[in-house]
């Protein structure tokens, strides 16, 4: 008997045994033991620090009163975790204007400094001076105040992370037959991936890249680098209760079949370990008895345990008995959640499965953008090319448009987000225009990992790639034209009508704008010979627009928002946003009064058309744009008139002009309002108010 029990006690369970799924030979596999090395250079944005100099200049110390979260963290990821002493920091930015010094003198303290220690508990830098712009000959302290600029720390120092990862990597790809997904279907996690000759290995998820479509399985233990591709590797599939059999015995847990928890029958617990009975002989006579009832009684059902009770079952049979089914029910919640997300899931993919199917047959091409800073100020780079490098799209294609550099969002040296947008009018929205439709966006913000989306060229006359935030950014495309047939709206290939005439070799654009062919386009297609006259192909299909050539036949001027006109019909005309003239000839209309250009109050810019510009005082001024945030020049407000005068800004209550304004002299117009907001500009000097140094209180001109 003792021999029996040890046998029962010690016989592995069922559901551990491990049987194979699936197996196959494969042709481009590879193993990786992997470390990933991610590296970046740092940099953060401090405000308003206290700064002192020593008396010989070989020591600074940069105090930051701060209880801002965001600045904190800046702060201990530079100075804690990446610069380390002796090390080089950049600092830029870092304007300083303290007239209740006596001194209206802007130095600036940026420049490049040693750094020797950081001290959290009082979030103090200390550093010594290298290189510094311009420094003040009278004083040493620099107060918190007065900054004008919001001062950015960077260091060529790097942060090194490490990510390690052990994984069976398919090349060929999820939508070849040799895919893992096509040989064994799906890979759940505990899976048993062996590789014949290599070893077995424990299943944590498997994924497929978004960029190339390798599938990688991510193992549990350690696998040895091996490159196995050109070499038909044999792999099986392994899980464990393959062979397990539904129990049965007559008592309803549930309404609908749901995975079961592992137990070997209803009335033993999980484990090898412990065999003991979950129910004693009583307590199963008893079930049998109420499952047997007419009609049976359900487990689920509220009222059941104080039935069983009443028959006379044990306390722990009911308890255990309960435990099972709330463990069922739980099980069964779980499963139908992630049925749920498994079906949302794969309902969210579709969108992005077409794009990348189009982009995929198109020629895959992508564009990975970046921000870079030029006297003109920030602009879009393209694939790390020049701004001022064409840029080429073939008309029809589905192209890759990623955005994840740092650069392009508020994590980048602007602080700002960049999102690039197309559109048929340059810069878009900033100019009037509205932006073309996007395939599928990705969910992640610009200047993130997993920052893309696909944009299919349009058919149009222009395209320009824009920033949808901040005019100036972008330029126009070279659009490439596939060629393909054009099959005429009005002619027919041969007197008495049938099939319409065709012309070979044309683009989209030669054959469908109005100054062209007005016709269908064919893409690749080639003209049909019948009788010496070049015909459509009949099985083209025609448009319902074909059909019926009575509808909008009259063409006329449209006059669209850059300022150009093209002859056209009037519903071709609504549809790019324009103001179509009537039945006029373009060398009859005058569109300049729908040109976009600045109109001008004072030195307030704003653009729009001549039509719009329509305020008291305002002047307009055709096909002029308003400054940049960096480097544009304000076209009503041009810096060329070097005629100088006082500048009139805002004080704050702890300055000594407040309430009144303070005056800075031998300030030009241009200089008093683009170094200063709110800067108020006036001919004449500070000498003609009552002590030099501060304008009247709220002195607008």
């Amino acid at each position: 008997m003792s021999l029996s029990s040890s046998r029962r006690k010690n016989k592995p369970n069922r559901n551990s045994v491990y049987r194979e799924v699936s197996s196959a030979r494969f042709i481009g596999i590879r193993t990786i033991n992997e470390i990933e090395d991610i590296i970046d250079t740092s940099e953060a944005y401090m405000t308003d620090p206290t700064v002192i100099f020593n008396s010989d200049n070989t020591k600074v110390l940069f105090y930051y009163d701060t209880k801002n979260k965001n600045e904190i963290e800046e702060m201990e990821t530079l100075f804690k975790r990446t610069a380390t002493p002796k090390s080089t920091i950049t600092l830029s930015d870092a304007s300083y204007l303290d007239e209740s010094s006596g001194d209206d003198t802007t130095y600036d303290i940026s420049g490049t400094y040693r750094f020797e220690k950081y001290d959290a508990t009082t979030k103090t830098i200390v550093a010594a001076p290298i290189s510094v712009n311009k420094q003040s000959t009278t004083y040493l302290t620099y107060n918190s105040k007065y900054w004008l600029g919001s001062l950015l720390w960077t260091t060529s120092d790097t942060i090194t992370t490490k990510t390690t990862s052990y994984e069976i990597v398919n090349f060929i790809g999820n939508s070849s037959n040799q895919s893992f997904n096509k040989v064994f279907g799906t890979i759940q996690p505990n899976d048993k991936i062996e590789i014949v000759g290599l070893g077995t290995f424990t299943v944590l998820n498997l994924s497929v890249d978004s960029d190339e479509g390798w599938e990688r399985i991510k193992v549990k233990e350690k696998i040895p680098e091996k490159d196995y591709l050109g070499e038909l590797t044999f792999i099986r599939l392994l899980r464990s209760g393959m062979d397990k059999k539904k129990t049965s015995g007559g008592i309803i847990l549930d309404a609908e079949p749901v995975p079961q928890p592992d137990v070997s029958t209803p009335y033993t617990r999980n484990s090898s370990a412990d065999t003991e009975p979950l129910l004693n002989s009583t307590d199963i006579n008893i079930l049998n008895s109420a499952v047997q009832a007419t009609p049976p009684i359900p487990l689920s059902d509220a009222g059941a345990e104080d039935y069983l009770k009443s028959l006379g079952m044990s306390k722990r049979g009911i308890d255990n008995l309960r435990s099972v089914r709330n463990s069922i029910q739980e099980k069964s919640m779980a499963y139908a959640a992630s049925k749920r997300q498994k079906q949302q899931e794969e309902y969210e993919q579709t969108p992005k499965d077409k794009a990348k199917e189009a982009w995929l047959s198109s020629g895959s091409k992508t564009l990975n953008v970046t921000v870079i800073s030029t006297t003109d100020g920030n602009k879009f780079s393209i694939n790390g090319d020049n701004p001022d490098d064409f840029l080429e799209l073939d008309v029809g294609a589905t192209v890759l448009i990623k955005q994840s550099d740092k650069s392009n969002g508020s994590s980048g040296f602007t602080r700002k987000n960049h999102p690039l947008r197309f559109s048929i009018i340059e810069d878009g929205p900033h100019r009037g225009g509205s932006a073309s439709s996007i395939d599928y966006i990705s969910n992640k913000s610009v200047g993130n990992n997993g920052s893309y989306y696909y944009f299919k060229v349009p058919s149009v006359g222009k395209l320009f790639y824009y920033c949808e935030y901040h005019p100036g950014m972008g330029k126009e495309i070279m659009m490439g034209r596939p060629k393909g047939a054009c099959c005429s709206k009005y002619d027919s290939c041969k007197p008495g009508g049938g099939a319409r005439k065709c012309y070979s070799n044309k683009s989209e654009s030669e054959c469908t704008s109005t100054s062209g062919l007005d016709g269908l386009w064919h893409k690749g297609k080639k003209c049909k010979k019948r009788k010496g006259s070049y015909c459509c192909d009949p099985s083209w299909d025609e448009p319902e627009e074909f059909q019926n050539l009575q509808d909008d036949k009259t063409e006329g001027a449209c006059c669209l928002a850059d300022g150009s006109c093209v002859v056209t019909f009037q519903k071709n005309c609504t549809a790019f946003n324009a103001t179509w003239m009537g039945a006029k000839s373009c060398d009859d209309v005058n569109c300049s009064t729908y040109t976009m250009g600045a109109c001008c109050n004072k030195c307030d810019c704003k653009e729009s058309i001549y039509r719009e510009c329509k305020g008291k005082g305002d002047k307009w001024i055709s096909g002029e744009k308003c400054p940049t945030p960096v480097g544009g020049i304000n076209p009503c407000c041009p810096p060329d008139d070097n005629i100088k005068g006082h500048c009139c800004i805002k004080t704050s209550p702890n300055t000594s002009c407040f309430p009144r304004r303070r005056c800075i002299k031998e300030k030009t117009a241009y200089e008093c309002e683009d170094t200063f907001a709110d800067g108020i500009w006036h001919s004449g000097d500070c000498s003609e108010y009552e002590d030099g140094t501060c304008c009247a209180a709220g002195n607008e001109p």
